[in-house]
């Protein structure tokens, strides 16, 4: 753990900033939650800009203690709050408030921050008709979030207040810090929610997308930003952050996957609207040199099916995309999922994509162009039918292939579980082997057993000599072993 002290009123804590070094890949790694990776740098580079004192957590898996929450920490984590405690005892001493930054990481690739206030703010008539539930004062919502949040929206920079991670939770470590009511907390808390009910602490969680944390651009404006409006004094009071209205979109979610016969390029983009109403957005290509995009978004309808940088445009016949914005570039997408090590290493690259989809009496007919890392991919693919590869977990295993044939036709084949290069028959008889390119590989843990799912770029040769290439899905099922402990 690193501890600091500064010289301005400003206190810096990442509680997640370590890193797994288990293989995820392996059911007994799971469950787990990803660490905040890039949080623990960020962190310490926030303290020196602002001349704050600081509370990093650099190594600790979130998963063996987690110090974002109550019970855990004052369970086995006594020295953070004993830390804690001092930072904010001698801060006070020598300013009138303290203002606490708790840095964390959300899994999106969008140049976005939601800033948690210990309440969901949307919906709310007023700021003043929940301040008690807050994690600061009004005059620092008001004036300091809300010129945050503009400043923000000035360079590109999307700020939301609570809209996904308000901090509400009663086991949030940012709920220590509100000056009145709420849970209960442990003794070892105590002395801590002693010192927030004084009214001198204004607390606030920065849940930060992927480009405000890794090395960049983006987050050298956000640091920026940040470090002008923290260091701009007594902040002039603007209005109180007021929600657009949540329109959901008609329809409701749009998908494509498509593959250039003639370069080899695989492309899979789609939006939908999730189950507790919310935006859900995933943006991957396959280069053909191996490398791996991978785009994550997240947000609320507001009207249209667009998030970010990303948009699916829908009419009768023809679905138009549109994508720029960052997404991790891997070249090793074997790895990409299995170790955070890998997630952590793996660069941060923008990419445009600009296509059409049209259908036909032959199938979908993909035109347009994708840039990306300085190089352009002319598009002229053929659409792959059937949902998203790598889409919602549950299902059986087997194998679901997407083909895409040189004379434009596609089609989609299931075949049970099966060796990549055993000799495949389709249900019409038609045998052939598959050559797989890059696969990905995610886990996905259910009650009673684990999902793990491969899908990437593959080459099918059929036994007449015809040929395609499209993508491979393959799911099997993993249960755990029994119990070698002796029955009586």
């Amino acid at each position: 753990m690193l501890s600091g002290s500064g010289k301005s009123d400003v206190l810096i804590v990442a509680p997640h900033g370590g890193i797994s070094v288990k293989d995820l890949l392996e059911p007994s790694s799971w469950p787990r939650k990803g660490n905040d990776l890039h949080t623990a740098a960020l962190a310490r580079r926030l303290a020196d800009d602002l001349s704050a004192s600081f509370l990093i957590n650099e190594s600790l898996d979130r998963n063996s203690l987690d110090l974002n929450r109550i019970d855990q920490t004052a369970a086995e984590g006594r020295v953070f709050l004993e830390a804690l405690e001092a930072h904010l005892h001698r801060i006070l001493g020598q300013h009138p408030r303290v203002r606490v930054l708790v840095v964390h990481g959300w899994h999106i690739t969008q140049a976005k921050v939601d800033l948690g206030l210990g309440q969901r703010l949307k919906g709310a008539t007023s700021a003043e008709a929940s301040s008690e539930r807050l994690t600061c004062s009004l005059g620092f919502l008001t004036g300091a979030m809300e010129r945050l949040r503009a400043g923000l929206a000035a360079v590109g920079i999307e700020a939301t207040c609570g809209e996904q991670w308000p901090g509400a939770h009663r086991n949030n470590m940012l709920q220590l810090f509100r000056q009145q009511g709420g849970a209960a907390v442990p003794k070892a808390c105590e002395a801590i929610r002693a010192i927030a009910s004084g009214g001198r602490i204004d607390a606030v969680q920065l849940e930060l997308g992927a480009p405000l944390r890794w090395p960049g651009d983006t987050s050298d404006r956000f640091c920026s930003v940040l470090r002008d409006v923290m260091e701009g004094g007594s902040p002039t009071t603007l209005r109180v952050p007021s929600p657009r209205p949540f329109l959901e979109p008609e329809p409701r979610q749009a998908s494509l996957q498509f593959v250039d016969t003639a370069s080899g390029l695989t492309v899979l983009a789609g939006m939908a609207l999730m189950p507790n109403r919310t935006m859900g957005a995933r943006f991957m290509f396959f280069l053909p040199d191996g490398r791996v995009g991978v785009f994550v978004g997240h947000g609320q309808p507001r009207g249209a099916l667009q998030i970010h940088g990303f948009s699916l445009q829908q009419d009768e016949d023809t679905l138009a995309i549109s994508f720029d914005s960052h997404l991790h570039l891997s070249a090793n997408p074997r790895r990409y999922f299995q170790f955070e090590t890998e997630q952590s290493a793996t660069p941060l690259h923008r990419a445009q994509l600009d296509c059409e989809a049209r259908t036909s009496d032959r199938g979908t007919l993909v035109t347009g162009s994708l840039r990306v890392d300085g190089t352009t991919y002319p598009l002229q693919a053929t659409g792959l039918p059937g949902p998203l590869a790598g889409g919602p977990f549950g299902r059986q295993a087997g194998r679901r292939l997407y083909l895409a044939h040189p004379d434009g036709r596609a089609e989609k084949l299931r075949l049970p579980e099966a060796v990549a290069d055993d000799i495949c028959l389709a249900e019409d008889g038609r045998s052939f082997t598959i050559e797989p390119g890059q696969q990905l590989a995610i886990l996905r843990p259910q009650p009673d057993r684990a999902m793990r799912l491969e899908f990437g770029p593959a080459k099918f040769v059929f036994g007449d000599g015809g040929n395609a290439i499209g993508l491979m899905e393959t799911i099997r099922e993993l249960r755990p072993h029994p119990s070698n402990s002796p029955s009586g």
